[in-house]
């Protein structure tokens, strides 16, 4: 259930003009950033390039990934997915249980 509060905070802010500019800030790293790249890595395998951001995005102090798949990019417009990761364990994208 958390999870689903969490997905409905995000897309909140994500669509929010504010919440896209707050997300095309953030600064990716192409390297293991801390093992995020290696998280995302193991939820959606090795053959994408990927870019790693670690945020807060619900202010609880727990990290969740922000994974840019840098192949994807058209005029600084990428795809883009959230991991929410808590307690050493990957729990999945926002809508996984």
């Amino acid at each position: 259930m958390k999870n689903k509060s969490l997905v409905a905070s995000a897309l909140a802010l994500l669509a929010t003009s504010a919440g896209a500019q707050s997300m095309t800030a953030l600064k990716f790293n192409a390297g293991d950033n801390g093992g995020a790249l290696g998280v995302a890595q193991s939820k959606f395998g090795r053959a994408q390039t990927m870019s790693t951001a670690i945020v807060d995005i619900n202010d609880v102090g727990n990290a969740e990934i922000a994974v840019k798949f840098d192949e994807t990019c058209e005029q600084d417009r990428c795809d883009i997915s959230l991991l929410y990761y808590g307690g050493g364990s990957l729990a999945g994208d926002l809508g996984d249980p």
